[in-house]
């Protein structure tokens, strides 16, 4: 039988860029996750990268609570679903600046 060993709660991973990383810089991870650098992360050196949480991000679009998050190659929040995924709508906006989105959370429409 196949045995697990638990290592962390999951809520940042490692990660060692191959250039420098600034605070609050978001990275992708494979093609299904995103990290936001917790602190500056120099080139080559093991840093953090929040994996789960609420975070503000860029949007110029109107969002409902639960509803599903994209983002563009330049870190802005979109609802435009040829985007890349990013998460969860936290908190509803009316008129878009700014929206609070739960990274990695998959809305229902989007499954796993």
């Amino acid at each position: 039988m196949a045995t697990a060993y638990f290592v962390q709660e999951g809520n940042a991973y490692d990660y060692t860029p191959g250039s420098a990383v600034a605070e609050g810089d978001i990275v992708i991870l494979g093609e299904r996750i995103i990290g936001i650098a917790q602190s500056d992360i120099a080139a080559n050196t093991k840093g953090a990268l929040a994996v789960k949480g609420v975070f503000k991000f860029t949007t110029a679009d109107t969002f409902v609570q639960g509803e599903a998050a994209f983002m563009t190659a330049a870190g802005v929040i979109t609802d435009d679903a040829t985007d890349y995924y990013a998460g969860t709508v936290a908190k509803a906006v009316t008129s878009g600046t700014e929206v609070e989105v739960d990274i990695n959370v998959q809305a229902e429409a989007y499954g796993s």
